[in-house]
């Protein structure tokens, strides 16, 4: 309770700050409807100002149709309708086929893409490239800092760079020319300080009843981000914006590392044939279990922005046996 109490008036103040008190737009087709819906800014990386944002940059769409159009499940039902919504499959057939134990894509057709484009209150909207510029920028309450708040990172010919060093303020104007020279931009638990991805998680949480974290990955076209890596927690990805190609590996360190217990990375060198090579486009969704080593190249055409949301980060009666103090 007091955790939705604090990210409230987070909320509060975060809209009040971007939007300079002004009052919501509305696209024409919600006009007078009575419905909050969001006004997208049409800005492009191309186009990114590092100047003040404008109230165009940051809508926050506080109504979502988590779980598909005319349905209200019961408060005891939410988290798992809005997984079943997501995924396009009943959680109970995604537990037993895919669950821990191989990956799952989910891709829309052109028409279900078209139509959630066309629906500012589906939840492919819940995250934009103008929201990301915002929370790059945050300087109240806490200021954004490198690494806690934002990653800009490239991995080019085999090797990895990275803006900023430690836990250092955040430079938006650095960031953004970065970005523009290729360099990826990821937000760390976004969820702090944007409605909609604190509802997402909170929701999600109630069905796995463990914590749910999330990060986005704002990447320029034809650029990757990060080196071939697996993670130590179930993933799900949502592709929003524009395209990614992704390939996903089997561990080569499974003799040497039979758990994947931390997030470990590769050089392409060190890797097989991909056991799946797909690409994800807007309204697409993606999950695989800990250990899938995985790499994701953005698309030649235009920026790609995905949000990844994850749990089961040491949920084992090992990791609780590994932080209790020795015996006296």
């Amino acid at each position: 309770l007091f955790s939705a109490m604090l990210h409230r008036q987070r909320m509060k103040w975060l809209h009040n700050q971007l939007v300079g008190g002004k009052k919501r737009k509305h696209s024409g087709s919600e006009k007078g409807s009575g419905k909050r819906g969001r006004n997208h800014a049409s800005t492009t990386p191309e186009e990114d100002k590092t100047g003040p944002p404008s109230a165009a940059d940051y809508l926050p769409p506080y109504c979502l149709d988590w779980w598909g159009p005319g349905v209200e499940p019961p408060a005891s039902q939410r988290g798992r309708a809005l997984l079943g919504c997501v995924l396009g499959l009943s959680p109970e057939e995604f537990e037993t086929t895919y669950w821990l134990k191989k990956p799952y894509i989910r891709h829309l057709t052109e028409e279900q893409r078209a139509a959630a484009q066309a629906d500012s209150r589906h939840p492919i909207h819940m995250l934009s490239l103008g929201d990301c510029k915002v929370l790059s920028r945050r300087k109240n309450p806490a200021p954004a800092r490198y690494l806690n708040d934002v990653d800009v990172t490239r991995f080019l010919n085999g090797k990895r760079s990275s803006l900023g060093k430690g836990d250092e303020l955040v430079n938006a104007a650095a960031v953004w020319k970065a970005f523009k020279a290729g360099y990826s931009v990821r937000l760390v638990h976004p969820q702090q300080w944007h409605q909609p991805l604190f509802e997402l998680c909170s929701y999600l949480q109630e069905y796995f009843g463990f914590a749910v974290g999330c990060s986005s990955y704002l990447t320029p076209a034809e650029n990757q981000g990060y080196p071939p890596h697996y993670d130590d927690v179930e993933i799900f990805v949502v592709q929003l914006e524009g395209s990614k190609r992704w390939r996903l590996y089997n561990r080569p360190d499974i003799h040497t590392a039979p758990t994947p217990r931390k997030t470990t990375e590769f050089s392409p060198s060190e890797l097989g044939e991909p056991i799946a090579d797909l690409e994800l486009h807007p309204g697409d969704v993606m999950y695989f279990p800990r250990g899938t080593v995985h790499q994701a190249v953005s698309c030649p055409t235009t920026h790609s922005l995905h949000l990844t949301f994850s749990t089961y980060q040491r949920h084992t009666w090992w990791d609780l046996l590994e932080a209790l103090p020795a015996a006296a």
